[in-house]
């Protein structure tokens, strides 16, 4: 197995399955903007760090004083390894007065004078506007990659070609080929890049979204990609966790299989994020960490409901058994959003979880129809975690015996259905729920009344009343429902 170069970059040594190879040559192209000069100079600064040399030639591309100047704002960037560890040169006027010859000579120099272990040559598109023929770039190409190869230093070739091209020279002969994308899709921009080639290893193939920050470029790899086998197969247990509630726990025989994934399904304001906040209400009591992360509810917006509602979050948060996360729901990095959910997952020890308002993952998509694959793989990953997840879903129509699931793969991704929806009837609402499955597991399908009172949530000991309510819909010419059996 060969050694691997890893680069340093966020993200980056995952797509590529460890990195790089030293002493081969790599190419990295995009339009002007796209960001291959603060990666390719985020390569040398990493490699540096690593305790490598890194030599910096410039083709025309961009003066070496605004080069610099740009950096300069980037945690990466550290003055004070110029010139000894990081050597900026032009070689452009060699390549004007002597041509390719000239800038091989002087590549070869420089290596040697400055030990360097990685070079970056920054304008490809000019030293291939210079060559007198396809054959001589070839050549140029050629002997630059023999003799980076004996030196074992790895090299980065930048090129503002908008994409790969079959008919030049350098896709071919290169080892490996980095192509970066600066993208609209209606209103909004975002940053894709996608190996395109990776001599001797596998790598994630396709597009990976990725962001330029005061931290330099950090990659967002794809996923489905990432999680496409569980980090462990997901043992069944036989333990149950209950949501808190005594007459829903006993419909569930006891509680949600510990492991599992649980869909609560509803219309707006039907209880979903209350019946939520009754289950991690219990992560004190079981001594399970909790998670909360959601789109709608900040930290103090929920805690202060829970309170109004009698239950006690408070506690579970001060006593870090409970975290709580809130982020907008008009994120555009949906591949971020599930990192940092696992992160926090993992790092936790989180046993008791509450995805709030899936959609807020589904408008963080750029590409719609990744959501179906992304949701079964993080489903699966949460599994084999041996977490217990309940995720909710806002249902599309507000009454009526039918509700529609407004993401598809949802259902793919739950071994449980909650169902909660009203009923209207003689100008009242009421609200009633159900188990619709329960994978591998017995459970009361009967439908219940439930109402929203000072304590939180209270359901029907029996099904009474929910039927009394179902009957004169369906026949309003029946006896009135009774008062209640709450």
């Amino acid at each position: 197995t060969r050694k691997r170069l890893p680069s340093g970059v966020v993200g980056l040594d995952t797509i590529l399955h460890g990195g790089f190879f030293p002493g081969d040559i790599y190419l990295i192209i995009g339009q002007p903007g796209t960001g291959k000069t603060i990666l390719a100079s985020q390569l040398c600064f990493n490699h540096i760090q690593a305790g490598g040399q890194a030599l910096y030639v410039t083709m025309l591309a961009e003066t070496h004083s605004g080069l610099l100047g740009h950096l300069q704002s980037l945690a990466y960037f550290d003055e004070t390894l110029i010139p000894e560890k990081f050597y900026l040169v032009s070689g452009y006027p060699v390549l004007a007065d002597q041509g390719l010859d000239g800038v091989r000579k002087q590549i070869h120099q420089m290596v040697r004078q400055h030990h360097a272990t990685m070079l970056v040559l920054e304008g490809l598109e000019t030293v291939e506007a210079s060559a007198p023929s396809a054959l001589a770039l070839k050549q140029f190409l050629l002997d630059l990659h023999a003799f980076m190869s004996a030196q074992g230093c790895t090299t980065f070739l930048v090129s503002s070609q908008a994409s790969p091209s079959s008919s030049s020279p350098e896709h071919a002969m290169v080892d490996g080929l980095l192509n970066l994308r600066h993208l609209r899709v209606e209103m909004r921009a975002f940053r894709e890049i996608e190996v395109k080639k990776l001599r001797g290893s596998r790598y994630m193939e396709g597009g990976h979204f990725f962001r330029i920050s005061e931290a330099g470029v950090t990659i967002y790899p794809r996923t489905e990609s990432v999680l496409a086998m569980p980090s462990s197969i997901a043992v069944p247990s036989s333990k149950r966790l209950g949501l808190g509630l005594e007459n829903l726990d006993a419909m569930l025989q006891g509680g949600l299989p510990a492991g599992s994934t649980t869909m609560l399904l509803g219309a707006p304001g039907s209880g979903k994020t209350i019946l939520s906040s009754h289950f991690l209400s219990q992560c004190q009591k079981e001594n399970d960490k909790g998670l909360y992360f959601g789109f709608y509810e900040t930290a103090p917006q929920l805690l202060d409901k829970a309170r109004l509602l009698g239950i006690d979050l408070k506690s579970c948060v001060e006593n870090g058994m409970l975290e709580i996360v809130w982020r907008s729901p008009i994120e555009d990095n949906l591949d971020g959003l599930v990192q940092e959910l696992l992160e926090r997952v993992t790092q936790n020890g989180v046993r008791r979880l509450v995805i709030d308002g899936l959609e807020g993952f589904e408008s963080a998509s750029l590409y719609p129809g990744r959501v179906h694959r992304l949701f079964v793989a993080l489903g699966n990953e949460l599994r084999a975690l041996g977490v217990t997840t309940l995720f909710t879903i806002e249902a599309q129509n507000r009454f009526g015996p039918e509700l529609e699931v407004p993401i598809h793969a949802a259902g793919l991704m739950a071994d449980n259905i909650i169902l909660l929806r009203y009923v209207a009837l003689r100008s009242e609402l009421y609200r009633v729920l159900s188990m619709v499955k329960m994978r591998s597991s017995a459970y009361d399908p009967a439908v219940r009344e439930f109402k929203i009172s000072p304590r939180g949530i209270e359901v029907a000991s029996t099904v009474e009343s929910a039927e009394a309510i179902l009957r004169e819909v369906a026949d309003p010419s029946a006896a009135p429902p009774p008062s209640t059996d709450l």
